[in-house]
């Protein structure tokens, strides 16, 4: 069952990441676009050790590294997705029809 887990934690961070890319990609600030596969990845795993060290608090919880590690790695790959579909998308526009 712990496996089950740790696949939850890599989906749904999956997911962050892949929607904190997209957003940072299309941001009108160049740093932003141009830095937006290592911020996403990075803001995705602070959010995920605030989440680990929340749960230091909450009853009938624990904090897990293992957690930690399943969200960065999901984080890392909805991220490189969203990367990948953009530059893509940017090479289909260049080449035109």
């Amino acid at each position: 069952m712990r496996g089950i887990d740790k696949i939850c934690h890599c989906i749904e961070y999956a997911i962050l990441g892949y929607l904190l890319t997209r957003a940072l990609i299309h941001e009108d600030i160049s740093w932003l676009s141009k830095n937006a596969l290592l911020l996403a990845i990075g803001i995705a795993i602070v959010y995920g050790m605030s989440d680990e060290i929340h749960q230091l608090f909450v009853p009938l919880r624990q904090a897990d590294v293992f957690d930690l590690m399943a969200d960065g790695i999901g984080a890392s790959i909805g991220a490189w997705i969203a990367f990948w579909m953009q530059r893509c998308a940017n090479h289909k526009q260049k080449k035109g029809p």
